[in-house]
C-alpha cells in the first residue's frame, strides 16, 4: 500500500492497510469553507483484496476524511462476498455517533427479485430457441443459467452499493456524493461538502481497462473530473497496475498509466451531480469531450494507485510515497 495526496501545497499520508492522502492548502480543515477559502482534499486508495470493510478501517482509516471539503475514495478488488453478516452501514453511522445512515433502496422495478426472474425466463426463451427439436431441455437448462447469472449480477450491485454506503457512513453527514464510477472490482467515490457542491459546474466520468487486450477490467482507472465556479479543475483517477518490481515491469505501468489518461478523457461523459449509480445508471447531459490541452483537461490531477499514488500540478506528474512497487510517471 502506499499514500499520497491531492492537490494544493502541504500534504500528509497515513496508512493503515490502505494508501491515504490528504492534500490541504489550509491549516486546519474546514467543511464549510467559502468559495474565496482555499479547499483541502482528502484522497484515499485501498486494495480491498475481496474482502467485506471492517469498522476498524471505518474508525482508523475513513473518519481521518472528516472536515474536508472534497473526498476522493478509490478501492481496487472491491467484489466481496455479499453477506448479512457484513458491517451495516448503519452499524458504522451508531459507532460514530452520528445521526442513522440511510440506505437508499432501488425500488420494486430494479429489486433483485425482478432481475432474477428476468433472468430466468430470459434464459428459458433462449435455451428453447436454441436447442429446436430438444426444446423442453433447452428450455430446462438455459432457466437455470439465466437465474445463476441473474444471481450472481445481483450480488455484485448489492455489494457495489454497500461498499459505498460504508464510505459514506464513516466519513459521516454534511457531505454529497459528486459521482461514483465502477469497473469490475474497481471502485471510486467523490463526495463534498454542501457548500463546495454547491460550487461545482460539471463533473465528467470516463474508464478504461488495460487487462487483456485492453478490454478486460481487471486492470485499468477510473476518472471523476470536477469543474468548480471560476474554472478551476481536479480529476481523481483510481488505478490498478500491474504488480512486480523492475525495469520492465515499470515501463508497463508507465504505459498502463498514459493509456488510462488517454482513454478516461477521450470516453468520459459529463454526468449530473450524483446522478450515477452503482449499478451502471448513467445521465449523459453532454457530448464527449474536445481534446486536452493538459492531461484530463485538469489543473490538478490525484492518481490513487494500489501500487502506488501519483500527485500533479500544472504541467507535471510526479510519484510521492511509492512505497508498494516502482512507479515512474513522465
Amino acid at each position: 500500500t502506499a499514500a499520497a495526496t491531492a492537490a494544493t501545497t502541504t500534504a500528509a499520508a497515513t496508512a493503515a492497510g490502505a494508501a491515504t492522502a490528504a492534500a490541504t492548502a489550509a491549516a486546519t480543515p474546514t467543511p464549510t469553507a467559502p468559495p474565496s477559502a482555499p479547499l483541502t482534499v482528502f484522497v484515499g486508495t485501498w486494495n480491498v483484496g475481496n474482502v467485506a470493510p471492517q469498522m476498524d478501517a471505518c474508525r482508523k482509516w475513513l473518519a481521518a476524511a472528516r472536515g474536508h471539503d472534497i473526498i476522493a475514495i478509490a478501492a481496487q478488488e472491491a467484489s466481496y462476498p455479499h453477506s448479512r453478516s457484513n458491517l451495516s452501514p448503519k452499524t458504522v453511522s451508531s459507532e460514530m455517533r452520528d445521526v442513522p445512515y440511510h440506505v437508499k433502496r432501488l425500488g420494486w422495478l430494479r429489486s433483485s427479485k425482478i432481475t432474477r426472474f428476468s433472468g430466468f425466463v430470459a434464459g428459458a426463451m433462449a435455451g428453447g430457441v436454441a436447442a429446436g427439436p430438444f426444446a423442453p431441455v433447452g428450455m430446462i437448462v438455459g432457466a437455470a443459467a439465466g437465474y445463476y447469472s441473474s444471481t450472481k449480477v445481483t450480488e455484485e450491485i448489492k455489494v457495489r452499493n454497500h461498499w459505498f454506503d460504508i464510505v459514506q457512513a464513516a466519513v459521516g453527514p454534511g457531505y454529497r456524493v459528486v459521482q461514483t464510477a465502477v469497473l469490475l472490482q474497481m471502485r471510486l467515490i467523490v463526495l463534498a461538502t454542501d457548500p463546495v457542491a454547491r460550487l461545482v459546474k460539471e463533473v465528467r466520468v470516463g474508464y478504461q481497462a488495460t487487462g487483456i487486450m485492453n478490454a478486460i477490467g481487471n486492470k485499468g482507472g477510473l476518472m471523476v473530473r470536477v469543474v468548480l465556479e471560476g474554472g478551476d479543475s481536479m480529476a481523481f483517477v483510481a488505478v490498478h497496475l500491474a504488480a512486480h518490481e523492475g525495469a520492465k515491469h515499470v515501463q508497463a505501468r508507465n504505459d498502463s498509466l498514459a493509456k488510462i489518461f488517454q482513454g478516461c478523457w477521450d470516453g468520459s461523459e459529463v454526468r449530473k451531480l450524483g446522478g450515477g449509480t452503482a449499478n451502471g445508471h448513467v445521465v449523459t447531459v453532454a457530448p464527449a469531450p474536445a481534446p486536452a490541452t493538459t492531461p484530463l483537461g485538469a489543473g490538478v490531477i490525484v492518481v490513487a494507485s494500489s501500487v502506488a499514488a501519483v500527485t500533479s500540478g500544472p504541467g507535471a506528474v510526479t510519484v510521492a510515497g511509492a512505497g508498494g512497487g516502482e512507479v515512474a510517471v513522465e
